[in-house]
């Protein structure tokens, strides 16, 4: 694909090349406020972390299938409630 010309690459789907786009990293290197202003560089929003979600989620549900078993729920829920001092 390096062997054509920009317009095949953008008929092909490839992105063009923004002129402003060889100035934007050095221009937010150096005046990083000019730059946002101009809307030459977009900040990227904070990735956001999903493990920690992941492993409450799992613990929350591990908790609930233990509590809540049919078979052996009812003595395990009356454990904890003796454990917490609630009866």
């Amino acid at each position: 694909m390096s062997g054509l010309d920009s317009d095949a690459k953008v008929a092909m789907g490839a992105k063009a090349a923004r002129p402003e786009a060889k100035l934007a990293k050095p221009l937010a290197q150096r005046w990083g406020d000019a730059a946002r202003q101009l809307g030459l560089v977009v900040e990227q929003p904070p990735k956001k972390r999903t493990a920690p979600r992941v492993a409450i989620g799992i613990l929350i549900g591990a908790g609930g299938a233990y509590l809540l078993d049919p078979e052996r729920g009812a003595e395990r829920r009356h454990r904890l409630s003796k454990l917490l001092g609630a009866g």
